[in-house]
């Protein structure tokens, strides 16, 4: 899952503050989801406290996200190590 589409469904449940949104890269995320019109900022505050809502077009681009099938043409990034006991020579 993109960090892109991972804050839009957070967001997709109510507005949140990005410190409390805890993922990597978040506020640079934040920062290019605002730029394109997905998510705008709510009230005031500092960048660390504040609040940011899902915009129409941001659910939209979330519910579309959502309606497409996994791609499983590539091996996931978490999975690129062998599994199990590591053999020893």
């Amino acid at each position: 899952m993109s960090i892109r589409f991972g804050l839009l469904a957070l967001l997709e449940s109510g507005p949140r503050h990005g410190s409390r949104l805890r993922a990597g890269q978040v506020y640079t995320t934040l920062g290019r989801l605002e730029r394109d019109g997905l998510i705008v900022p709510e009230g005031g505050g500092d960048a660390k406290r504040q609040l940011y809502a899902i915009t129409p077009e941001g659910r939209a681009q979330l519910a579309e996200w959502y309606a497409r099938p996994a791609d499983r043409t590539q091996p996931s990034r978490l999975r690129q190590q062998p599994v199990g006991p590591a053999s020893v020579e």
